[in-house]
């Protein structure tokens, strides 16, 4: 057999290889020739897409409010119950107060008599007044005890009178009617105080003054 020269050889395989027709001189080939470009959606198809897209950006809003809506009634679920665990027993505790107010009057009584009273009688008298403030302290009822002397706190005293004293400055509390309580950080009743307007010296220059 005659052995076929390089350049034979490579024109037979051109020959072999699949030939791809082109139309024309445009480079489109003939496979591609037929397919025709998408036409644009018509202004129906247009007003349809644009409706379903509003649609959708409706429902994901409804969608964020209704979740937004149920966060806040659950934050205020959470809010009302731990109010009610700690704010509960406040129409007990204020109902409980004048008892307070009874078992200390009492006990000053007993002392300023100084005799006659049986003192299982005054012991049992300070034994209830421990015990109800045991319990009301198991509550979270604390009380507030002012002394004469101290600053009078108008988010903590309730002034029941002004007086000019002897030698106690404006602003102080000469006397302590009842005491008050809180619970929690909430007042539960303030502390009923009478309180100096200044010492008598300081009250007849402000009088010579008018």
């Amino acid at each position: 057999m005659q052995e076929q020269s390089e350049p034979e050889l490579q024109a037979q395989e051109e020959e072999q290889q699949p030939k791809k027709q082109v139309n024309g001189g445009d480079g489109i080939d003939q496979d591609d020739a037929g397919v025709e470009p998408a036409e644009p959606p018509s202004a129906e198809e247009h007003a349809a897409l644009q409706e379903e897209l509003l649609q959708a950006v409706a429902e994901r809003d409804k969608y964020h409010r209704a979740a937004a809506d149920h966060q806040n009634a659950r934050k205020r679920a959470e809010q009302e119950r731990d109010a009610a665990n700690k704010y509960g027993v406040t129409r007990l505790a204020r109902d409980l107060l004048p008892t307070y107010d009874n078992l200390k009057a009492a006990l000053a009584n007993i002392r300023e008599a100084d005799s006659g009273v049986p003192e299982k009688l005054t012991e049992g008298i300070e034994l209830t007044q421990r015990e109800l403030l045991r319990t009301l302290n198991a509550h979270s009822v604390t009380i507030i005890s002012p002394q004469c002397g101290d600053p009078f706190d108008p988010n903590l005293h309730d002034a029941s009178f002004y007086a000019a004293s002897q030698d106690m400055e404006a602003g102080r509390i000469l006397q302590v009617m009842a005491d008050g309580f809180k619970i929690h950080e909430r007042l539960l009743r303030p502390a009923i105080v009478g309180v100096s307007s200044g010492t008598v010296t300081d009250v007849e220059v402000e009088t010579d003054a008018e």
